[in-house]
């Protein structure tokens, strides 16, 4: 954002969507291609019509495109007030269909940086689906990390792992399937200013057999922190406070919580501690 009486705001630029990929030994006249290429560029889990048969053969690779990682935000400086700054979200990973099937990776969100204003970390994009005699399913993407002087700081949400369906049409890792793990919630760092970690993403399937996104860690002073929760079977981000209140972030199922330490002071160079979890 550029420089002003108020700072200009500032808004990073969301990462590109992954291709989705489909393979097929021989398709069927009545497998609509006009269809199966809009659904195939429609998102991270697209649907596919039955009269488009994928390929059975293992020794096939099929792979999905990975989302684009999302853009930077620097607020502009102001005399009065600084600008907001607004990380970009990652862009979804692409499916893939047929052979030994592998969605794309979420792109990582932007990270954002603001003085006298909030600052806003972006969402990392959602790992793509697999479906194919062997599946493996996309990550997803990290939230972007913020930083805030005399303003908020929020790190952006980790995106959600893609889901794999191999031969057997289940998603059970004994057939060779692997769901994507969640992204790591985004950290926050405030100066004047509140901090909240971004939350952690969810595995494909929460059956155990991928983890979630840990939660973001949050840093303020003279502020209050709030780390981010954990997706399924990951843990909530850490929380560290001076001069304010801090709360580690809930675990996700399976997860443990975060911690949380809290520093105050009476301007000497000696602190209270007070530990959390």
């Amino acid at each position: 954002g550029g420089f002003g009486t108020i700072g200009g705001n500032a808004v990073g630029g969301d990462g590109g969507q992954g291709g989705g990929a489909f393979d097929a030994e021989l398709l069927s006249s009545k497998c609509d291609l006009e269809s199966l290429v809009a659904a195939l560029g429609s998102g991270p889990a697209p649907v596919i019509s039955a009269k488009c048969t994928f390929s059975g053969d293992v020794t096939d690779t099929t792979l999905g495109g990975r989302g684009g990682d999302g853009g930077s935000a620097i607020g502009g400086e102001g005399v009065i007030q600084g600008g907001t700054a607004l990380g970009g979200r990652g862009g979804d990973g692409g499916a893939a269909f047929g052979g030994s099937a592998v969605g794309g990776d979420g792109g990582r969100g932007g990270d954002a940086e603001a003085n006298g204003a909030d600052a806003t970390g972006g969402d990392g994009g959602n790992g793509g689906n697999a479906t194919g005699v062997t599946a493996v399913a996309g990550n997803g993407g990290a939230g972007g990390d913020a930083y805030a002087v005399n303003g908020n700081a929020t790190g952006g949400n980790g995106g959600n792992g893609g889901v794999a369906t191999g031969g057997a049409g289940t998603t059970a890792a004994s057939n060779g399937s692997t769901n994507g793990n969640g992204g790591a919630g985004g950290n926050a760092t405030a100066l004047n200013g509140n901090a909240t970690g971004g939350n952690g993403g969810n595995p494909g399937v929460s059956d155990g057999s991928a983890s979630g996104g840990r939660g973001g860690d949050a840093t303020a002073i003279n502020g209050n922190a709030t780390g981010g929760n954990g997706g399924d079977f990951a843990d909530g981000g850490c929380a560290v406070a001076v001069n304010g209140s801090a709360s580690g972030g809930q675990g996700g199922f399976g997860g443990y919580d975060g911690c949380s330490v809290e520093l105050s002071g009476d301007g000497s160079d000696f602190y209270d501690v007070n530990w959390g979890n």
